[in-house]
């Protein structure tokens, strides 16, 4: 199989659906992605607990969690709940990512969630212990819709209304998404091995809370760094949540092409990557 092909497929359908039919799951679904979970790594060493949580929950998390304030009613719910240990959100997003993209393969559509309140979360599914909800995704049969209206939102100022009919977010062209050893420094893209592309392609399109991609990767000789940028509209737990999601999209497609490549870490970056006031070193993944 080729596996960057297949990826780029399912990364190509998966879209964030926010209206649901009113269609059951089927058990054997579920059990499909139960099993998926069992096999499910990391990028910490983060004590994680994934549950499927049923629609009937929908008026008990009201106002516990949402995309933008608004709760998505869907059949069901992923659920990963964490300690608290440094790098979970990240971790929790990177973990999401691979869910969200298994059920796209299984012909289900999902949604990620920003939970609002952790402690009325537990309190509404009836949770106990030292665990946290860390992230929350809405999955099942979409509505269909020919054209979808989409948000574009550049900043509070600039916001305007996109249609579509592949239901393909806007995102960042590679060109503007990865500098050379120093943030701003120009890439050449011509210099680029196809596996690196095929990753750093997949990272450049990864969703983020309103598709606004807040974070950007330098490429160093041997080792890539991602960059976090602050965001006038994305709060600090969604930051890390997408932090995840971007790292799992750049590692799955780089593993994919390479055998035995190391996955991120968050140890220090060696050097100075000449950084701006409203950006942050993330993490480094050899390359």
């Amino acid at each position: 199989m080729d596996i960057v092909k297949y990826y780029e497929e399912i990364v190509s359908k998966r879209h964030s659906v926010r209206e649901y039919e009113d269609k059951p799951v089927s058990d054997d679904m579920l059990a499909k992605l139960e099993e998926y979970f069992k096999d499910i790594k990391g990028i910490t060493n983060a004590d994680i607990e994934i549950k499927i949580i049923d629609g009937s929950k929908y008026h008990g998390m009201i106002n516990a969690a949402g995309y933008n304030g608004f709760l998505v009613e869907a059949p069901k719910y992923v659920l990963i709940l964490s300690d608290e240990s440094e790098h979970y959100l990240e971790n929790a997003g990177y973990i999401g990512q691979g869910i969200t993209l298994k059920c796209t393969e299984l012909g289900l559509d999902t949604c990620w969630m920003t939970i609002v309140n952790q402690e009325a979360l537990n309190k509404a599914l009836d949770i106990n212990g030292n665990k946290v909800p860390a992230a929350l995704i809405a999955f099942g049969y979409g509505k269909e819709q020919e054209i979808e209206k989409r948000l574009d939102i550049k900043n509070p100022s600039h916001v305007k209304m996109v249609e579509t009919e592949s239901k393909a977010a806007p995102k960042i062209d590679l060109s503007e998404f990865i500098f050379d050893k120093s943030y701003g420094r120009l890439f050449d893209e011509s210099e680029l091995y196809t596996g690196l592309e095929d990753a750093l392609l997949a990272a450049s399109r990864s969703q983020s809370f309103f598709n606004r991609q807040p974070y950007r990767i330098i490429v160093d000789d041997a080792e890539v760094a991602l960059i976090g940028l602050k965001d006038e509209l994305t709060g600090d737990y969604d930051a890390h949540l997408n932090y995840g999601i971007c790292m799992f999209d750049f590692y799955a497609v780089l593993s994919a092409t390479r055998k035995d490549a190391p996955n991120w870490t968050f140890e220090k970056w060696e050097g100075d990557l000449k950084l701006p006031e409203n950006a942050e070193y993330v993490a480094k993944c050899r390359i």
